[in-house]
């Protein structure tokens, strides 16, 4: 027997693989944290890409606005502002943090004190959170070529220079960072929902793409260019939340370059020339809510035939969140997929949530799952017509009975961000 372990949010958790499997078990590269985060940051922002310094943007009197990604994001603004702040401080130039909630819901002051620090909170630099549904805070500028009518925070719109701190990951959508952080990030509720809609394109849901058929991503960049979005700081972080590398400069170059950089951690290829029988993957600590961590059941898709069994083990302590509504879609099937895409058309369901667990359904259309989690969010789940435990060992015994004698069992820790190439 071989015993294997794999993270469960702040924790971890064992099962014992029969010596019969064929095991194979794929890790991110190692990568330090940045020693000087504040020399690396300054660094960042004088070698843009694609664009001039960040230093050469800014003098007495302008207006910056410092756009600031969410509670569910794992970037440590409260690491990399305070350079930032000095910078723009230095310049007589006056800042202000805008924080980019997309349709999320606005930070508690708890998630707020935790993504910014008090330093900052009490340094008197004004601090803002982007509502979507709050319509007079939005201002319409254009149209993409997509057919997204682009409507954009009114403090964002106000200021002369626009900078947004971001991290690059891979999403169930190619990966986040990047223009992103306007588009959901300080658009109107109406823009998301009009750019969201190509997420049901299927270019547009693959994860760890960013070629000429993810429409949503283009749309997103287009978007971007369209309201002037100066810059963006695109960090990558390793999976104990520490900042290894970044990226600053014009928005779509700086974040292909940051995903260059991505990839070369969490990339990996599969040793045979089949796909896994079964996968496995545990989650990220910074996982709260199923919704976002449930992102390994469409990831550790392309590696899992159809018909196998995928494994995620997360205790998502603040429950379903979003990822409750696939409930009124189950079980998965062909019929209650065009059911759900006549709710999104009739708008009974929003966009900027199905977005979430739409891949997650398509995938449950071909392949079981069983999620290993605490005992109330596992009953949930078999409630709403998910299998789910909350013993991994269990759940290996359940994908064994359904798999070959010798079975090839894929082992992503981290599959959230790993990326099969």
């Amino acid at each position: 027997m071989t015993y294997l372990e794999i993270p469960y949010g702040s924790e971890s958790l064992g099962v014992d693989v029969s010596d019969d499997a064929q095991v194979q078990v794929v890790t991110p590269r190692p990568s330090r944290s940045l020693r000087d985060i504040e020399s690396a940051v300054v660094k960042a922002l004088d070698r843009p890409v694609g664009a001039p310094s960040f230093r050469r943007l800014l003098s007495a009197g302008k207006k910056v606005a410092l756009l600031v990604d969410n509670y569910a994001r794992p970037t440590p603004a409260y690491a990399i502002l305070p350079q930032i702040l000095e910078l723009i401080a230095e310049s007589r130039a006056e800042a202000r943090i805008l924080v980019a909630n997309g349709g999320l819901r606005p930070a508690t002051d708890e998630e707020l004190n935790e993504k910014l620090g008090e330093k900052i909170l009490n340094s008197g630099v004004p601090v803002t959170q982007s509502v979507a549904k709050r319509r007079e805070d939005f201002t319409f500028i254009g149209v993409t070529s997509y057919g997204t009518p682009v409507e954009v925070h009114r403090i964002y719109l106000e200021a002369d220079v626009r900078l947004g701190v971001h991290t690059t990951q891979m999403t169930l959508w190619g990966y986040g960072g990047g223009g992103s952080i306007l588009l959901p990030g300080v658009s109107s509720f109406e823009t998301i929902e009009w750019n969201h809609r190509l997420a049901l394109s299927p270019g547009s849901i693959q994860p760890g793409y960013v070629g000429p058929e993810n429409h949503l991503r283009n749309d997103i960049e287009e978007a971007a260019e369209l309201a002037g979005l100066d810059m963006v700081l695109n960090t990558v972080l390793n999976t104990d939340g520490e900042v290894v590398d970044l990226v600053a400069g014009a928005s779509s170059r700086s974040h292909r370059a940051s995903i260059e950089r991505f990839d070369r951690i969490y990339s990996y290829r599969l040793r045979w020339p089949e796909k896994a029988d079964i996968s496995i993957s545990g989650s990220l600590k910074w996982d709260k809510y199923m919704a976002h961590a449930c992102w390994p059941i469409s990831t550790l898709d392309p590696v899992t035939k159809d018909s196998g069994t995928i494994i995620l083990a997360t205790p998502s302590p603040g429950g379903l969140a979003h990822l409750s509504y696939i409930s009124g879609y189950m079980p998965a099937n062909r019929e209650s997929w065009k059911r759900l895409l006549s709710d999104i058309f009739e708008r009974r369901q929003e966009l900027w949530h199905a977005m979430l667990w739409y891949p997650i359904h398509l995938v449950l259309q071909r392949k079981k799952v069983i999620v290993v989690t605490g005992e109330e969010n596992a009953a949930t789940l078999r409630g709403i017509g998910i299998d789910s435990t909350d013993s991994l060992d269990e759940a290996y015994r359940l994908a064994l009975a359904r798999s070959p004698k010798k079975p090839r069992v894929l082992v992503a820790p981290y599959g959230k961000w790993m990326k099969p190439s």
